[in-house]
């Protein structure tokens, strides 16, 4: 989508159609009372009472983003590289290299930021100035969106979409791989936690939406 289409979640219905974007809005990530959209060019949107306040233009096109509330900045996943931005200010405080290929995933847990796309996951110190990477984790197969459940680093697990057609957990803690999920016939694109200890995961190449039960990993 060009434009952000925003939705009543109450009736179903459309409230506003946001222009402003000329690339495809791949990235939206709530901030505060703000909303940030991301593009293919390169350009974010900060909106409120679905007016841009605020317009931040980048060299590369956006994949992802989160926001590091700790630190006050929003990290964005670029073509190889990570940006930080104040999310306050707007100012690009920190750009880095990153990884071989386009940043599809990024999470936040605490001070510590999770990045993939390619074929591993690296763990970054959120802290300022320096950005270092923590450590990293080497997989056999390419990871193209990520999900936290809990928000502490000591019951934190990681549910990532890859594309050997699984989903895949992690501890947080240990980065030992907990279990893989089976099902999917295509690639998973994204992961939902509904709420009740219900996880969803969509394929948009086959079509089909498996909903998993958190505590044992298995289909509800």
């Amino acid at each position: 989508s060009i434009s952000p289409i925003l939705l009543s979640v109450k009736n179903k219905t459309r409230i506003e159609e946001l222009e402003h974007h000329k690339g495809a809005v791949r990235s939206l990530l709530r901030v505060g009372n703000h909303v940030w959209s991301g593009d293919s060019e390169g350009t974010i949107y900060v909106w409120k009472d679905f007016k841009a306040v605020e317009k931040i233009t980048l060299s590369q096109p956006v994949y992802s983003m989160v926001f590091n509330e700790r630190g006050e900045t929003v990290w964005i996943g670029s073509e190889k590289c990570i940006f930080v931005v104040h999310s306050k200010e707007y100012e690009i405080i920190h750009k880095f290299d990153a990884h071989s290929g386009a940043i599809t995933a990024l999470i936040s847990v605490e001070d510590q930021i999770w990045s993939s796309g390619d074929t591993a996951i690296c763990i970054w110190d959120s802290n300022l100035p320096d950005c270092k990477k923590l450590s990293s984790i080497d997989l056999d197969y390419k990871i193209s969106y990520l999900m936290v459940l809990t928000s502490t680093i000591r019951e934190a697990t990681i549910w990532g979409c890859s594309d050997d057609k699984k989903i895949k957990i992690w501890d947080i803690k240990s980065k030992r791989c907990l279990a893989t999920l089976k099902g999917h016939k295509g690639t998973p694109s994204r992961l939902v936690y509904l709420g009740g200890g219900i996880v969803c995961s969509i394929g948009p190449s086959d079509s089909i939406i498996f909903c998993w039960k958190v505590k044992t990993q298995e289909l509800t």
